[in-house]
């Protein structure tokens, strides 16, 4: 298919109108548990947009977020603290085709938290193993390739049969805040990039906080070292289904040391604090709306909440 009639996906209202040029010649199928697939369109404007199709899965509640974020994005626009420092929730297309299948749209250059962390992890091996003259252990080098569900998994048996198992490197001594510097070409877009990934992080803490966002593990927290914000996906964990889980998630949003080292030294009373006291006020102020917006979830079928209630009075 080339030259089509057919408008790119996802696009606003405000946008000049893009069609699908072409459809790339390669599609990159994920390594995950519902196997999405990766797949780049050209537009008839000369670039090219990736998407993420998925199947198995209902993306309509992804979808009905993505409006809840576009309209606070639109509050904090209006409002002229929130504005004056550019403060917004970074939004992405999602487009459901059906009740078990939808698209959604690729967020370039944007990084998992977890992937980063993993870098630095091999980083720091390979660093010990030089500076020691090490040889490369399978064993370890095959525990940089677990995630941290499966390394706790691998510890315990290793106790169980024998002492004396390696640690691998420690999450809390990781430098989360020389990513964004070393990123950076200068000092000055060091600080910008510091003080949006703060605003940001903060404005999407207070979100999360609204709607009871749960499962914030480092896959689903990514960042984009072009401009320092953060971006979250993956939104089927809400209005505090968390709390039902098998280990609660107790916690109102996230803010472990993984992300407060990225801070800076401020820590979360600089930036972030007066991002997220911003944030709460405006979304206070024009609590009518939201709740217009969050009525619209009550009575959704894709949140089962007499269902849901039924489990809760049988645990009880």
């Amino acid at each position: 298919m080339k030259n089509t009639p057919i408008g790119l996906p996802g696009q606003n209202e405000n946008e000049e109108s893009c069609f699908i040029d072409s459809f790339g010649a390669n599609v990159i199928v994920l390594p995950t548990k519902t196997k999405p697939k990766k797949l780049d369109m050209k537009g008839t404007d000369g670039k090219k947009y990736s998407y993420l199709f998925k199947g198995l899965e209902d993306l309509h509640l992804d979808e009905r977020i993505m409006q809840l974020l576009t309209t606070t994005n639109g509050l904090l626009s209006e409002n002229g603290a929130t504005a004056l420092r550019g403060m917004r929730a970074r939004t992405y297309a999602v487009i459901p085709l059906s009740d078990h299948s939808g698209m959604i749209q690729w967020v370039n250059d944007a990084t998992p938290f977890f992937a980063l962390f993993k870098k630095w992890q091999k980083r720091e091996s390979t660093a010990h193993m030089l500076l020691n003259n090490d040889k490369p252990n399978e064993a370890y080098m095959q525990s940089l390739m677990q995630r941290p569900t499966e390394q706790f998994t691998a510890k315990v048996a290793s106790i169980l049969k024998s002492a004396g198992l390696r640690v691998t490197a420690n999450r809390r001594y990781w430098p989360k805040e020389k990513e964004i510097y070393y990123s950076s070409a200068t000092a000055t877009e060091w600080f910008k990039k510091s003080t949006s990934f703060a605003r940001s992080l903060a404005v999407t803490s207070m979100i999360g906080y609204i709607i009871g966002l749960g499962d914030r593990h480092l896959d689903n927290i990514l960042v984009d070292f072009r401009s320092g914000e953060v971006i979250h996906i993956d939104y089927n964990v809400c209005f505090e289904k968390g709390k039902r889980l098998r280990v609660p998630e107790l916690v109102p949003y996230r803010l472990t040391q993984n992300l407060y080292g990225a801070l800076g030294i401020t820590g979360v009373d600089g930036q972030f604090k007066a991002a997220a006291e911003e944030t709460l006020r405006v979304l206070r102020k024009h609590k009518e709306v939201l709740i217009t917006l969050l009525d619209a979830f009550v009575y959704d079928p894709l949140v089962d909440w007499e269902s849901e209630a039924m489990e809760a009075g049988h645990r009880q």
